[in-house]
């Protein structure tokens, strides 16, 4: 039977990166990074949602649900992660590569295309 850290359903809303076990938590860095490739294979041409599960018995990812759209996490995405979306995008649109464009929220010159290396919880509670 996995453990509880072994089995952790992937959210783009929750993320509790300190108690992910080193080797799991990789792999959701990989499978986040590999998602990002998965909007040209739908068909999608610009923004996404794609969310993915770890399946507890194979250990692999399976895409649970593709949106060609953004939600309201997309905003909590953005702080979380210290990069606006809005901003990357519509910089992306005009032609200017990932890698050149500045972090607009945390004001640093480190590039967007950076991962980042922060132990964060974000938390989205529905109000209905």
């Amino acid at each position: 039977m996995p453990t509880e850290n072994q089995v952790r359903r992937l959210q783009p809303t929750t993320n509790q990166a300190r108690r992910l076990l080193l080797t799991t938590n990789q792999r959701a860095r990989e499978a986040a990074l590999d998602g990002s490739k998965g909007g040209p294979h739908f068909g999608i041409v610009g923004e996404c949602n794609l969310q993915k599960d770890l399946d507890p018995h194979s250990e692999r990812y399976c895409i649970i649900e593709v949106n060609a759209r953004l939600s309201r996490s997309s905003a909590l995405a953005s702080k979380a992660t210290g990069n606006s979306l809005t901003y990357v995008t519509t910089k992306i649109s005009l032609g200017i590569y990932l890698v050149s464009v500045k972090n607009s929220v945390t004001k640093t010159p480190r590039p967007a295309s950076s991962l980042v290396c922060l132990d964060y919880w974000s938390l989205r509670i529905d109000t209905k």
